[in-house]
């Protein structure tokens, strides 16, 4: 279900990609949390975020870009898009929230979170991810607990502090 939802966000294309990706980059333990292409014509941009459990490398960023080139190159499905420039990177510290599983995987990380419509005079919280049920999130915000339908959510971030 949480794939789903993030996908209902992605157009066709940008889908088809993300998925031959991850197949192909699974054998490395890397995953592509979300694909998104931007610009006109000949000056369109793949932007591509993936993770790993021992972290992201620049070998990891350029291992998935030869792969998504040749993917460009050779696949049919994608000969509008042979000469699209392409940026892979890691999700960063304070990471978009891109599926409801990716919330059940931060169960007790502060977050940000915007809200595609006001819900109970809130339309963003600051505060802490409590639970996960279903299709709803549970959030910790001040003194209060809110719960919020996945689908209601326009988008999220992580919001760790960096300690010096």
């Amino acid at each position: 279900m949480g794939l789903f939802c993030c996908l209902m966000q992605m157009n066709n294309i940008e889908i088809e990609l993300m998925q031959i990706v991850n197949d192909l980059v699974l054998k490395k333990n890397i995953n592509v949390l979300n694909t998104k292409i931007t610009g006109w014509k000949n000056t369109k941009k793949a932007e591509i975020i993936i993770e790993k459990n021992s972290g992201i490398t620049l070998d990891d960023c350029a291992f998935v870009s030869n792969i998504i080139d040749d993917i460009l190159k050779n696949n049919k499905s994608f000969v509008d898009l042979k000469n699209m420039s392409i940026e892979v990177s890691s999700p960063g510290i304070n990471r978009e929230l891109y599926t409801i599983d990716d919330f059940s995987q931060y169960i007790g990380e502060k977050v940000i979170v915007k809200l595609k419509k006001t819900l109970n005079g809130i339309k963003s919280i600051r505060g802490i991810i409590l639970d996960v049920d279903k299709s709803d999130i549970i959030f910790k915000m001040n003194k209060m607990e809110i719960t919020v339908p996945y689908s209601e959510i326009q988008k999220a971030n992580l919001n760790r502090e960096i300690k010096v």
